[in-house]
């Protein structure tokens, strides 16, 4: 069962390095510096509604870190990204443990949690305050962009089978 699970979870991570990935040759149609879809968002809301906390855990952090291993390597940006994430893990865990709410409501405020923490992390680095000025306008965008990338995630969730009788159908 062990191999099982670590192929899932690598299977979630590359196709959310993927999405990443593409997500550079979309063009935006916003001009707000700073503001991306976060495409690689859909496989972590996915995740955490079809597979469970331990492998969203699991993807999103790896997935950071397999980013700038091979793309924006462990400076600035990897920081970012890292408070990003990490703020948007733990509170989208708190929201779906503890009051069950629907996809949308935690891919929201995910969203927000990441790019707050993102902003937190800009001005422990640069040490200028200035950024918070910036919050509102990303965290719209980016509150937008989560609800848009629930329904799509949830459009994946309604054409699978259960996870549970999946792996079930794989102990056999």
């Amino acid at each position: 069962m062990r191999v099982y699970k670590m192929t899932l979870t690598a299977l979630m991570v590359a196709l959310a390095v993927i999405f990443h990935y593409v997500e550079g040759f979309i063009p935006v149609l916003i001009a707000i510096p700073g503001f991306k879809l976060g495409l690689a968002n859909i496989v972590g809301v996915f995740v955490l509604f079809y597979m469970g906390p331990s492998y969203y855990v699991s993807v999103q952090i790896l997935r950071i870190l397999l980013v700038a291993l091979i793309s924006t390597g462990f400076g600035t940006p990897f920081l970012l990204a890292l408070g990003g994430g990490l703020l948007s893990i733990v509170g989208s865990l708190l929201l779906y443990k503890f009051t069950k709410v629907s996809i949308y409501s935690v891919s929201i405020v995910g969203a927000f949690l990441h790019v707050l923490g993102q902003i937190i992390t800009y001005l422990l680095i640069v040490q200028t305050f200035y950024m918070l000025l910036y919050l509102p306008i990303l965290a719209s965008l980016s509150m937008l962009a989560g609800g848009l990338l629930a329904y799509l995630a949830s459009l994946i969730i309604k054409v699978l089978p259960e996870f549970n009788r999946l792996t079930r159908i794989r102990r056999r």
